[in-house]
This record gives structure tokens, C-alpha cells and sequence, in this order.
């Protein structure tokens, strides 16, 4: 039977003992007849308005502790539904490393099959949970000082020894019956961010390690041509630091508008996967020009979509100095080749005039030619 039909039971059997002891009263002291009677046949009107009342009060007495009663126990209940129930662990524990209490959750989260193990195993979270017994003492620290802590992050150790990272927020609560502080509070598996968070790193770190190890200039803007980022080499090339030039457009960087404007053309029709290579004259932040030959490429999004352009500069100085050079050599060589190759046909022709002339004067031809 539910508590509180019993609350409301116990309630009516002490009205009824009210209407039984007022009658014996009124038995005893006040009247003659038969307790029988005065306790049901012939009651007194008053005594019956008497008794009425005392036995609905505590009807109602007992009506009012049941729906007490009740809401308190389905709370408990809903509290312990979502205690056991709970996808995150919770736990209670003590400052000096005991463990009172954990759901499922909490115990599936550190490697064991039941809350009883679990409990019965920890008596020293510092050393048995924590990789590290001084990632403990802070939260302890953090806890005492403040009073709570969130989101606290630290490499747990699983049953079976496998690391976990875990994130904690907890609340420091008063003395429980054995004199020790009790610490209340919740756990997440956070070990999947924390690997995608450290991969992400070492990524993002290897990126950068290439991004400027890479030799040519690198410049990087958005749709509209605005400047985002640059590499070292950028710098070294043209004199700029990224926070000259980071939003303004690579206006400065060409030797003239007609070379910007001409880029920019081709930059409106450009296609993502399409080979755009140019040769085209820089201007640096000291004013002197240099040929560059530029590669273009289109930076995407997750869904494919141009969301700016990456262009690699390679400084072509230098080639085109010794292309220069190779072709004033050729120049020259070509010249050296026409006037020789002009002498030796004068020279046949002269030859060609003096045997005639020999043959003319009836002697032999000197030359046979």
C-alpha cells in the first residue's frame, strides 16, 4: 500500500479514537446511560458536532501530511531516477579521496560494471583515478578557496589503466556524520575532444611550420580582395608585415593600376581547379619593381563554395636577369655568325673574280672554283 493511503488510514483510526474516548468520558463523568448508547445510539447532538469536527480535522490532518508526503516522495523518486538514469556521471565524494556515491553513468565513464565496485574500489582518488596526485591537490585547492569549480579539466586513469580525459564541475557541501567535507558534482568524457583538440593543434602547427618554410611569397585574402594573412617570405620579399597590410586591398603591391585591375578582371572569371599562372611586375615597400611569376588558387569552404584566393609569388629577378644576359650573347653570337658567314661568301666571290681574270689572260685557274 502507498504511504500515503496509509498516512490517511492512520489519520481515521485516530478520529475514531477521539469518538471512542469522548464517549467513554462522557460515560464515566458526565452521564448515566449505556456507553452503547452514548458512543452510537443516542449521542448528544453536541457531542456528535464535536466529534464530527475533531474526526474531519484529522481526516484533513491526514490528507494535508499524504499530499506531503507524496510530492516528497515522488521527488526522492525522480531524484533517483535521474541520479541512476543520468547520460553524465555524477558522484559525491569526500576532500580526502573517499567516494560516497555515483551513478551508472560515473562508473561506466572509469571502467567498472557496477556503482558497488566502483565505490568500494576508490579510497584514494588522488592516487587511483588522477595521472597526476597534483592536478588533485589543485582541485582540492581550487575548491577549498572557492568553494566550486568548473569545467575542470584532467587525465583520469581508467580500471584498466587506460587514460581518459575528464571534465568536472563540482561544489564543495558541509560536513557529513563523520566529520569530512563532501564534494558533490558532475563528469564528462571529454577524451574524444581533447584528441581532436591536440590533433587539431599538432595540424595546425605542422600547416604553419610549412605555410612559412615555404620560399615564395605567400598572400591570402578573401572574395573581395582583401588581405587575411601573408607568410615570412611574404615579408622578406616585399618589406610589409602582416599588420601593415591585413584588410586593405593588394592594391600597393602592383607596379601600376592596369596590372591591379587586369588581375582583378581575371580573378571574377576564375574557376576553382583552373590553372592560373601570370607573369606580372611588384612594386615593394621600398618602391623598387621586380617580375613575379604568380600562381593562383581558390580557397572553399566546407561546401565548396570560393571564399577567397591564395596567390604564390615567386620572385623571377634573377631569371630574367640571366634570360637577359643569354640572349644578349645570342645577340651577339648570331652577329659574329652573320659576318662571318658574310666574309667567307666574299671571299668565294673574290676568288671566283680571279680565275676569270687568269682565264682572261690565258692563264690556268688558281682556285678551281
Amino acid at each position: 500500500m502507498k504511504a500515503e493511503y496509509k498516512i490517511c488510514g492512520v489519520s481515521a483510526l485516530f478520529g475514531l479514537l477521539f469518538w471512542i474516548i469522548d464517549a467513554a468520558v462522557d460515560f464515566f463523568v458526565y452521564s448515566d446511560r449505556p456507553y452503547f448508547d452514548l458512543l452510537v445510539l443516542h449521542v448528544p447532538p453536541h457531542r456528535i458536532c464535536i466529534r464530527a469536527v475533531v474526526f474531519g480535522l484529522f481526516l484533513l490532518f491526514g490528507l494535508v501530511l499524504s499530499l506531503y508526503f507524496s510530492k516528497k516522495i515522488k521527488s526522492e523518486e525522480t531524484y533517483r531516477k535521474i541520479f541512476s538514469e543520468s547520460p553524465v556521471g555524477i558522484f559525491q565524494t569526500t576532500t580526502d579521496g573517499d567516494v560516497k556515491a555515483i551513478n551508472h553513468a560515473m562508473a561506466d565513464i572509469v571502467g567498472f560494471d557496477t556503482v558497488r565496485d566502483a565505490v568500494d574500489y576508490y579510497h584514494d582518488l588522488g592516487g587511483q583515478l588522477y595521472v597526476s596526485p597534483e592536478k588533485r591537490e589543485e582541485f582540492i585547492r581550487l575548491i577549498g578557496s572557492q568553494g566550486f569549480v568548473k569545467d575542470f579539466v584532467y587525465e583520469a586513469r581508467k580500471k584498466d589503466g587506460t587514460h581518459i580525459w575528464l571534465s568536472m564541475t563540482a561544489s564543495l557541501g558541509p560536513e557529513n556524520q563523520e566529520g569530512k567535507r563532501v564534494i558533490n558534482g558532475y563528469t564528462a568524457d571529454i577524451t574524444e575532444k581533447v584528441e581532436a583538440e591536440t590533433a587539431a593543434r599538432e595540424s595546425e602547427t605542422k600547416y604553419t611550420l610549412l605555410y612559412n618554410s615555404i620560399p615564395d611569397a605567400i598572400l591570402v585574402t578573401d572574395g573581395e580582395r582583401h588581405i587575411i594573412d601573408c607568410n615570412a617570405a611574404f615579408s622578406n620579399c616585399f618589406g610589409y608585415g602582416l599588420d601593415e597590410i591585413r584588410g586593405s586591398t593588394p592594391r600597393m603591391l602592383y607596379s601600376d593600376d592596369e596590372e591591379y585591375h587586369r588581375i582583378g578582371e581575371r580573378l571574377k572569371t576564375y574557376r576553382p581547379g583552373e590553372t592560373f599562372v601570370d607573369v606580372m611586375n611588384f612594386r615593394k615597400k621600398t618602391g623598387a619593381i621586380f617580375p613575379g611569376e604568380t600562381s593562383f588558387f581558390a580557397l572553399q569552404n566546407s561546401q565548396g563554395d570560393s571564399i577567397g584566393f591564395m596567390g604564390l609569388i615567386r620572385d623571377i629577378s634573377r631569371r630574367v636577369k640571366a634570360e637577359e644576359t643569354l640572349q644578349k650573347k645570342v645577340n651577339q653570337l648570331e652577329e659574329f655568325n652573320k659576318f662571318f658567314v658574310n666574309r667567307e661568301n666574299r671571299m668565294v666571290e673574290l676568288k671566283k673574280e680571279v680565275d676569270t681574270l687568269r682565264t682572261k689572260l690565258g692563264r690556268d685557274k688558281k682556285y678551281h672554283g
